[in-house]
């Protein structure tokens, strides 16, 4: 009897899957299915996955024609036969017995969903920099799993583990959704009554993007399907979600009135809430113990972040309306 389905969508994996495998098929006495659930790799990866499956009868690999992470999970949970579930990130590093302790908690402690928090890593000045934007208060807010590592009751959590019974209920995941879809399962879930529990002992690694562009990209998806998430499950509005679009707006209009030259709008009363900015950014950026060429990319770094989710998030909202 299987008692873990441990779903993995990936693209382009090719230098992640090993490390992935080698660290949930470690010898903790726990019968398991690991469903690598491919989008469409042109890298090795299907390769990578086809010699382990031969190797290891409990690796499916499953292809997923829609590429995305929501089909890639409902595809892969039909087929699943564990008792619970666990969706887990490629791109991620896990520590030791990571699957054992998730079960344990789900056994004897009150919860339906468990996880942890990640610490974000990165490799060369610009990801570093990423890396402490991502995990500061100023950058994103009380996202818990981000900026803390107490053991707590949340309203989401990544790389999570599930009882099996809280999708009967729930559903599966949204898959209009190509980004926030573990969120907006999530707020689902807090709805109905169901506790997500953050645990430190399942801290996990994230290797953040390395390419500024792919950060701005990553950052206006989340803002931009932000709005659908909400609208989905309206009592999770949090000012969090909505700052990062007024400062946005308010932007766009001091630079609107230097295009247009209105100066009655360059008063003090109109620049005051930018300088406000400017030295919180400032205050946080340098904060960080990083090198000074770190602290100094954190600065534009929390710019571009807010900017890059408020335009998306004010897109996504305009989307809506379509």
């Amino acid at each position: 009897m299987i008692e873990v389905s441990i779903i993995i969508p990936i693209l382009n994996e090719e230098n992640n899957i090993t490390n992935i495998y080698n660290t949930i098929s470690i010898n903790d006495n726990i019968s398991k299915e690991i469903i690598f659930c491919d989008g469409g790799s042109t890298d090795e990866s299907i390769k990578i996955i086809s010699l382990l499956s031969q190797k290891d009868s409990s690796v499916i690999l499953l292809h997923n024609s829609e590429k995305y992470v929501s089909s890639a999970f409902n595809s892969a949970f039909k087929i699943s036969t564990g008792n619970y579930i666990a969706l887990l990130g490629a791109h991620t590093l896990y520590p030791p017995n990571y699957i054992e302790t998730a079960l344990w908690y789900l056994k004897n402690e009150d919860c339906d969903v468990v996880g942890g928090p990640i610490k974000h890593i990165g490799k060369s000045n610009l990801s570093k920099a990423i890396a402490y934007c991502m995990s500061c208060v100023f950058g994103v807010g009380n996202t818990s799993f981000r900026t803390t590592t107490e053991k707590q009751y949340v309203e989401t959590v990544p790389f999570p583990v599930y009882k099996k019974m809280v999708f009967e209920k729930a559903g599966l995941f949204s898959t209009d959704l190509i980004r926030n879809q573990d969120d907006d399962f999530h707020y689902r879930l807090n709805e109905l009554g169901f506790k997500i529990l953050m645990v430190p002992e399942l801290t996990t690694k994230y290797l953040v993007r390395d390419n500024f562009f792919s950060f701005i990209k990553q950052y206006f998806q989340y803002g931009f399907y932000k709005p659908l998430v909400l609208k989905n499950n309206k009592k999770s509005v949090r000012i969090r979600h909505l700052v990062p679009s007024f400062f946005s707006i308010y932007f766009f209009i001091i630079l609107l009135s230097r295009l247009f030259n209105i100066d009655f709008l360059l008063n003090w009363l109109l620049l005051f809430p930018f300088l406000v900015y400017i030295i919180l950014n400032l205050f946080f950026a340098f904060k960080n113990e990083n090198k000074i060429s770190i602290k100094i990319n954190s600065f534009f770094i929390f710019f571009i972040l807010h900017l890059s989710y408020g335009l998306g998030f004010i897109l996504g909202v305009l989307s809506l309306k379509k």
